[in-house]
C-alpha cells in the first residue's frame, strides 16, 4: 500500500488565490462513467450500499452515496472531483446534496467522513494510489478498500484506513467468532467482514449481520434509475435554460455593440462636420486676409 506521494497543490499560508473562480451557479454536474468492468464489483457495490442506505434511512443529515455524482474539492477547479464507490457523510443536508447530484466540500461545510472502494482491474491501481492521495488530501476520515477477487487486486481482501494528521493509518484485522476476516471503523461503529465468498457489515450493538433486503435492493435500483432518468431530464433542461441565458447575453451584447458603433459613427460625423467647420473658418479667413491685402 505504499506509494509515492503527490500532494495537491496548494497555496501558502497569507497567500491569495488570484484564480478566476468558476459559475457554479449555472454548472450542471456531470454524472460519473461506470468503469468498463463495473459488472465485477457490481454484486458487492450493491449489497454494501444496500445496507448502509437501509441502516440510515431515516437519517436525513446523513448521505450515503453510490457513486452516482462526484465529489469536487476545489471550489476554483471543476475538474477536481472524485466519485467513490460508496460515500458517507455524517451532519449535513443530505437531500440538497442529492438535489445538488454533487457534494462540494465547501458548500456541505465538511468532508465526507467514509470513502468506499470496491476493487475492479481497471480501478485498482488508482484505488490504492492517486484516489488514496486525494481523499486524504481531501480530509475524508475512513478510507475502505473491498476487493471481490479475495485479494488479488488490492493484494489483500479487506483494507480498512483512518486519518491521522492527513496520513492514513491501518486499522488492525481480526478473525471473528465465525472465522471471518474482519475490521472495525470507529467512524460507522460496525465492522466489515470477508467470508472468503462476499462482503458484509457486524453490527456489535445489535451482535447481529446486517443484511440487505432484497425488496430494498430492488426499490434501491429502481430509484436509481429513476434518479439518472430524472437527472438527464434535469440536466437537459439545465442546458436548455443555459443555452437561453447565452443567447440574452449574446443579444444584449449585440445591442450593445450596435449602439456603441451608433454612438462611434455620431461622433466621427460630429467630429467631421466640426472638421468642415473649421476648415471653412479658415478658408473665409484668408479669403478676408487676400481682399484686404489687394
Amino acid at each position: 500500500m505504499t506509494t509515492a506521494k503527490t500532494p495537491i497543490p496548494t497555496l501558502a499560508r497569507g497567500a491569495t488565490d488570484t484564480r478566476q473562480m468558476p459559475d457554479w451557479d449555472n454548472f450542471i454536474p456531470p454524472i460519473p462513467e461506470p468503469p468498463e468492468d463495473a459488472m465485477l464489483q457490481e454484486d458487492s457495490h450493491i449489497r454494501i450500499l444496500s445496507i448502509f442506505k437501509g441502516h440510515f434511512r431515516a437519517r436525513p443529515d446523513v448521505l450515503v452515496s453510490g457513486g452516482g455524482g462526484f465529489i469536487y474539492y476545489d471550489r476554483y477547479d471543476m475538474n477536481a472531483k472524485r466519485a467513490p464507490d460508496v460515500t458517507i457523510a455524517f451532519g449535513v443536508n443530505a437531500a440538497r446534496i442529492r438535489d445538488r447530484n454533487a457534494y462540494m466540500v465547501w458548500e456541505a461545510g465538511k468532508p465526507p467522513d467514509v470513502a468506499i472502494e470496491i476493487a475492479s482491474p481497471t480501478t485498482a491501481v488508482r484505488d490504492i494510489g492517486v484516489k488514496r492521495e486525494i481523499y486524504a488530501e481531501i480530509g475524508i476520515g475512513e478510507y475502505w478498500l473491498l476487493d471481490p477477487s479475495g485479494g488479488e487486486l488490492y493484494g489483500e481482501p479487506l483494507i480498512g484506513e483512518y486519518l491521522v494528521d492527513g496520513e492514513y493509518i491501518r486499522y488492525p484485522t481480526y478473525r471473528d467468532a465465525k472465522g471471518r476476516l474482519a475490521s472495525r471503523s470507529k467512524a460507522l461503529n460496525m465492522d466489515f467482514y470477508w467470508d472468503g465468498v462476499e462482503f458484509g457489515i457486524y453490527d456489535p450493538v445489535t451482535g447481529e449481520d446486517k443484511l440487505d433486503i432484497p425488496e430494498y435492493d430492488q426499490a434501491l435500483e429502481s430509484e436509481r434509475q429513476a434518479r439518472q432518468a430524472e437527472r438527464q431530464e434535469s440536466q437537459q433542461a439545465l442546458e436548455s435554460e443555459r443555452q437561453a441565458r447565452l443567447e440574452e447575453r449574446r443579444e444584449s451584447q449585440r445591442a450593445l455593440e450596435s449602439e456603441r458603433q451608433a454612438r462611434q459613427a455620431d461622433q466621427q460625423a460630429a467630429q467631421q462636420a466640426q472638421d468642415a467647420a473649421e476648415a471653412e473658418i479658415r478658408r473665409l479667413r484668408e479669403e478676408n486676409d487676400r481682399l484686404r491685402r489687394q
